[in-house]
């Protein structure tokens, strides 16, 4: 019995010697991982600088376009300003000349009326006249 367990002894010793022979293999093959993972890393920290500039970048014109942003502000304010102004003025120009007009119009009226009580008072006097003509050829009745 003593023999057969020193013989398994024996022998579980030599397979792990074996797996220990192997292990600087194992080791060197880690060690080549490792530094491949290294230089992923590596990789990786130059392409987060990367964006981190691109970051920088972008935040420098968020900030000009937030400046251009109130430049514009301020001009569309200045521009509404003007065409009140402008607008306004052409108002007051076109009531100027609506007025012209009308105070224009009023008086060709008041002429036009003139004009037409004149024509209309000839008219009345010749329809007279013609009433007294025709009463003169009619011998005179009386009225009852």
């Amino acid at each position: 019995m003593v023999a057969e367990t020193l013989a398994r002894r024996v022998e579980r010793l030599e397979q792990r010697m074996s797996a220990l022979e192997t292990l600087p293999a194992q080791v060197a093959d880690l060690g080549a991982h490792v530094a491949n993972l290294g230089a992923h890393v590596a990789d990786l920290g130059g392409q987060v600088a990367d964006l981190g500039g691109q970051v920088a970048d972008l935040a420098t014109q968020v900030a000009d376009l937030g400046g251009r942003v109130t430049d514009l502000g301020g001009q569309f304010s200045q521009f509404r300003e003007a065409v009140a102004v402008e607008f306004s003025a052409v108002r007051q120009e076109l009531r100027g000349e609506m007025q012209a007009q009308g105070e224009g119009l009023r008086r060709e009226m008041r002429e036009g009326d003139e004009e037409t009580r004149r024509y209309m008072r000839v008219l009345h006097e010749e329809v007279i006249d013609r009433l007294k003509t025709i009463q003169e050829g009619r011998p005179k009745t009386r009225l009852r």
